[in-house]
């Protein structure tokens, strides 16, 4: 864990602002880690969620992914794309999910959609202690045969993952 929180405050220290005005759900013990290794070394690490959401009002099953961390040291060789090519074997296949949810910062668009991710061009709500607010930024979605222009709404039905 000391490993993923320095990882943590070098990659996340330029989006601090954008992430601290949140409340977020303490992930930490739930869901499933994703720890990609070359040799012994710890190279990458996600955690998936599994997580009841409504779509257009309708409950259904999402594998939200978080916590995607590659070192600088690293990055660019592959590391983190096997790290969410993982995620989506566990989204789809060990949670059984109905789609995978990503909340996005602009600048790392490029890269989720270089692997299959598509961003959601409707409001995301999600559970803060003033009431409910609207996620700002990208929501990216991962699914299986399902039209993107049908989704008009998402609510996490509780803080952001």
């Amino acid at each position: 864990m000391a490993i993923l929180k320095l990882w943590d405050q070098d990659l996340f220290a330029p989006d601090q602002d954008a992430l601290t005005q949140f409340e977020w759900l303490n992930c930490r013990g739930l869901g499933f880690n994703i720890q990609t290794y070359y040799q012994s070394e710890l190279v990458s690490f996600a955690n998936v969620l599994a997580r009841t959401i409504c779509v257009n009002d309708v409950e259904v099953l999402a594998g939200g992914l978080n916590s995607v961390m590659t070192p600088r040291k690293h990055q660019g060789k592959g590391y983190g794309t096997s790290t969410v090519q993982e995620a989506r074997r566990v989204i789809f296949e060990m949670i059984s999910a109905d789609l995978g949810l990503l909340l996005c910062l602009p600048k790392r668009v490029a890269f989720y959609e270089g692997r299959g991710w598509t961003s959601l061009p409707c409001p995301v709500w999600m559970a803060q202690s003033q009431g409910q607010v609207m996620w700002p930024y990208k929501t990216m979605v991962l699914m299986n045969d399902v039209n993107m222009s049908e989704i008009r709404c998402i609510d996490l039905c509780g803080p952001p993952f």
